[in-house]
C-alpha cells in the first residue's frame, strides 16, 4: 500500500549499510527476522553474521540519501564483540 511520506517499510533497508556511532561499518542488512518480541536486523559480515533487535535503544538513525541505519553498539551485541 501507498505510505505517508517519512513512513516506510522494513524490507526497504535491506542492501542499506550498517555502521556504528562512531561511522564505522559493521555489515550490511541482508534481511529481516520476524520475532513476537521485535523483529530484527540481520546483518552480514564477511563470514560473521550479527543479528540486532529493531528497537530504539539499539537503532539510531534511518539515513536513506546515504543508504546507511547507524546503531548503537553496546558490549556483547555483536558476535565478535
Amino acid at each position: 500500500p501507498q505510505l505517508a511520506d517519512e513512513d516506510f517499510y522494513l524490507v526497504d533497508l535491506i542492501g542499506f549499510v550498517a555502521i556504528d556511532e562512531k561511522g564505522e561499518k559493521i555489515g550490511e542488512i541482508v534481511d529481516i527476522m520476524e520475532n513476537p518480541a521485535n523483529d530484527i536486523f540481520i546483518i552480514k559480515d564477511g563470514d560473521n553474521e550479527h543479528l540486532i533487535p529493531i528497537v530504539d535503544e539499539f537503532v539510531r538513525l534511518f539515513d536513506f540519501e546515504n543508504k546507511r541505519v547507524t546503531f548503537n553498539v553496546i558490549e556483547g551485541l555483536l558476535n565478535n564483540q
